[in-house]
């Protein structure tokens, strides 16, 4: 059964909204940008920075991690209003799904806790190396900053995901044998497979790599086992180019806060009431840097590597499986509320996939096999 699946499309109301999102995500952005702004500008920092080396008596570690929290509180709670108009108020205006403003802000206060745990544990390893080799601090913290988080991120969906998400074993003996197959002829034996939560992914790193496919009780034996050779190739080749990835954000992302940040303070030393990017009145600046260059740098180049890496797992779960109908119709499934053709700034800005539409051109398109033509993924695994 080789006809073609229909190229899905957006929803009319869809496609009025987005524009609009655009719009909302754009406020949203520039507001957050300009907390650190008012901030630095406004001369707060070193009003903050000797409250909090009061209160921990001098003590350098202390009073970074305490500026730190407090200022990621102040700066959560002020973009609070413009944060639940643009996730709650505006989406249910469009009649999307919305959570109760109860749940939103227990969602806010988990992200908050997060967010100053982790600066609790890691803020004090750049400024120690500001400290101590000011020349190289931002390759040094990088080269430190990359295991952490990998670490980190690996223990966090090992150990603590399966708190709340419910995993388990392919359910249909036929399709664990269909997978086991599948993963052998890439080399791959025993490899360990669960089943839960609403997203197909592979999480872990190294020896500690799961393949994690969703639970969806909607999709035919064809599809999972496409679903299947999706991840497989993420699990195969896409592990330690996520690294990679991870590394050149840490070194371009701390390369940026010193360029920029010595380049701001020699020209704004006066206002922000501080001089040396060793300061701990520093922690605004160097989140301004940072949020700027990955709105503006950073985040165009991570989606469009990203669009490209999912859309060649799909080609690889094709040359793999031939089951070319099945991934095309996994793909329309996923199409219904979603932007199926993307427009420039969608495209740049906010998709990290290819688009619906791209993905089922792709499978109802691409059959090297039928002509002899090359295998991109030949060399990697025993393709029929």
């Amino acid at each position: 059964m080789n006809e073609a699946v229909p190229i899905p499309t957006t929803l009319p109301d869809l496609v009025a909204y987005y524009p609009r999102a655009d719009w909302v995500w754009i406020g949203a952005q520039l507001f957050a940008l300009a907390i650190p702004l008012i901030f630095l500008f406004a001369g707060l920092s070193p009003h903050l920075r000797t409250a909090c080396g009061r209160v921990v008596r001098g003590r350098r570690y202390g009073t970074l991690v305490l500026f730190a929290c407090a200022y990621l509180t102040l700066a959560t709670v002020v973009a609070l209003p413009v944060g639940y108009f643009a996730e709650v108020v505006f989406v249910k205006a469009w009649n999307g799904p919305t959570p109760s403003l109860g749940q939103w802000l227990m969602s806010q206060a988990g992200g908050l806790l997060a967010v100053l745990a982790s600066a609790a544990a890691l803020v004090w390893i750049p400024y120690a190396f500001i400290a101590r080799v000011p020349r190289f601090w931002w390759a040094l913290s990088a080269a430190v900053f990359v295991p952490l988080i990998a670490v980190g991120l690996t223990m966090f969906q090992l150990l603590l995901t399966p708190l709340w998400t419910q995993y388990h074993s392919v359910n249909d003996p036929r399709l664990a044998a269909k997978f086991e197959a599948l993963a052998e002829r890439c080399g791959i034996t025993h490899l360990p497979i669960v089943v839960g939560g609403n997203d197909s992914t592979v999480i872990g790193m190294g020896p500690f790599l799961r393949l994690v496919l969703e639970e969806n009780h909607d999709l035919t034996a064809d599809e999972r086992t496409v679903q299947f050779a999706h991840e497989l190739k993420h699990y195969v080749l896409d592990g330690w180019k996520a690294l990679g990835l991870l590394a050149v954000i840490a070194v371009a992302g701390f390369w940026a806060v010193d360029l920029l940040g010595r380049a701001m303070l020699r020209r704004f030393e006066k206002p922000f009431g501080f001089s040396n990017l060793g300061d701990p009145a520093s922690i605004p600046l160097a989140i301004f840097i940072l949020s700027a260059s990955w709105l503006l740098v950073g985040l165009p180049v991570f989606n469009a590597v990203q669009r490209h890496v999912e859309l060649e797992a799909d080609r690889f779960a094709l040359e793999l499986t031939h089951e070319n109908r099945a991934q095309a119709l996994l793909q329309a499934h996923f199409a219904t509320y979603k932007l199926n053709e993307y427009y420039w700034f969608y495209r740049i800005w906010r998709a990290n996939h290819p688009s619906q539409a791209d993905r089922v051109r792709l499978a109802n398109t691409y059959r090297p096999w039928n002509s002899g033509g090359r295998r991109v993924y030949g060399d990697v695994c025993r393709m029929p």
